[in-house]
């Protein structure tokens, strides 16, 4: 199972890099800011959460889609250690470009698939990965 999870997930990264790539993206960026809410902005704590990975990512991350004006980070007036990552207009523009790169993705795995494709099998492992992943972090 795990050599069939860690070749699947290989391939997808590649076939989304290639996608966002058209979009002016790296693999990766476009998780994050459908991480992100428009109303309201994110501390890195929670988006680092939210995906999985580490602070220090999240951040170096922001620094490219800050470049881009996708982003803009502040500091929490509330508690000055804290940074919060707000998306901005053009952010929101993208989002809804990738929510449509990752729909029609998404439509082409499952007509390719077929019927027998258990989503909710797929889910359970993500859960229990992350899980485990949460414990070593």
């Amino acid at each position: 199972m795990v050599r069939a999870l860690l070749s699947a997930s290989k391939s997808v990264r590649a076939l989304m890099e290639l996608e966002v790539t058209h979009l002016g993206l790296r693999v990766g960026q476009d998780a994050l800011l459908m991480a992100l809410d428009a109303r309201t902005p994110s501390p890195v704590m929670h988006i680092a959460g939210a995906l999985a990975i580490r602070p220090s990512t999240v951040s170096k991350m922001v620094d490219k889609l800050e470049s881009a004006e996708l982003v803009v980070r502040s500091t929490d007036s509330a508690d000055g250690r804290r940074t919060l990552i707000r998306i901005t207009p053009a952010g929101v523009a993208m989002q809804a470009r990738i929510r449509e790169v990752w729909l029609t993705f998404d439509g082409e795995l499952r007509r390719e698939a077929g019927p027998s494709l258990n989503l909710a099998h797929l889910q359970q492992i993500e859960g229990l990965l992350r899980k485990r992943l949460d414990r070593l972090r």
